[in-house]
């Protein structure tokens, strides 16, 4: 799974598969090397977003379309308006996912669409790292909302709704062709049903207007 889908969900995933699977290894890392791990028969499934190449012998079916929250530093004073015109010229410098993730490849695409460039001096791999930095006081980032609740907790971040216009994140849960399809169905569906139940749980009560983000898979 992705990093932050694995915080966020994994044990809900162990609970909800055990009486379906005797044995269940949850591995996370950028979506890439997740990618590289299914074509390696490292492992059976994927959650993952797209990646920079593809295959035929993968399967991809959609789960959901996310969006991204902006994260301060408590006690930052959060400019308003806030646009991305504004961020760019913050002295707070952006906290950047690493250049070889489908994250950084996601907002590099959005910010060159744009024109935008912003003062960085970190790069790092995973959202765990940005988050650290966050609240370090070393900058502001870029992520996925249950990220933030799910590895940092309340009161240490500010949480702010990213400006319009965003590109929006899209994950899919990833199989060779040959994989079991009613265990690829179970897998599927109760993914997306533990998004939904924990983003409603945990998210919304802290950010109300999340829910609305998400677009999930029919």
């Amino acid at each position: 799974m992705l990093e932050s889908v694995g915080s966020f969900i994994g044990a809900d995933v162990a609970k909800g598969l055990s009486q379906d699977i005797n044995e269940l290894e949850i591995k996370t890392g950028p979506s890439d090397r997740l990618f590289f791990a299914l074509l390696n028969r490292e492992i059976e499934l994927g959650v993952l977003s797209s990646p920079v190449l593809s295959d035929d012998s993968l399967a991809w079916d959609f789960l959901f379309e996310e969006p991204w929250v902006l994260i301060f530093p408590r006690g930052f004073e959060v400019p308003s308006p806030l646009t991305w015109q504004v961020l760019s010229k913050l002295e707070l410098s952006f906290v950047q996912y690493g250049k070889n993730t489908a994250n950084n490849r996601i907002i590099s695409t959005f910010f060159d669409r744009l024109s935008l460039r912003f003062s960085t001096r970190y790069k790092v791999e995973d959202t765990n790292m940005i988050l650290k930095f966050v609240k370090a006081g070393l900058g502001w980032g870029l992520v996925q909302p249950y990220a933030v609740s799910s590895l940092v907790g309340l009161g240490e971040v500010t949480i702010v709704k990213a400006p319009s216009p965003i590109s929006r994140r899209k994950v899919f849960l990833v199989s060779r062709n040959s994989f079991d399809k009613e265990l690829l169905g179970t897998v599927k569906n109760l993914l997306i049903y533990l998004m939904q139940e924990k983003i409603k749980a945990e998210l919304c009560p802290i950010i109300p207007w999340i829910s609305s983000e998400y677009l999930f898979a029919e």
